[in-house]
């Protein structure tokens, strides 16, 4: 059996996402921020095994789920800039 490990950063600061609204009564443009019904907040970083995601592929809960609850697989999840080496991406 092969074993697939994934290890994986979680990013809270994907939750929110900033807009630019257009006030109606002054018709200047503010910023707001809002919070996102389905954030993809992890972010595959390195994969061992044979696996069809690849690093810097963004998840949301329902997918992390998925990869936690797989045969055979390893997941290692940690804060932002834990497991990169440069933070180009991956």
């Amino acid at each position: 059996m092969i074993q697939r490990t994934f290890e994986i950063e979680y990013n809270e600061d994907r939750k929110t996402e900033r807009k630019v609204v257009k006030n109606k009564k002054t018709g200047q443009k503010e910023h707001k921020t809002i919070q996102l019904k389905d954030p993809k907040c992890w972010q595959i970083v390195t994969t061992t095994g044979d696996t069809p995601l690849c690093p810097g592929t963004w998840l949301n809960e329902s997918q992390m789920k998925v990869i936690r609850q797989g045969k055979n697989t390893l997941v290692r999840v940690g804060l932002p800039g834990q497991y990169r080496v440069n933070h180009r991406g991956y």
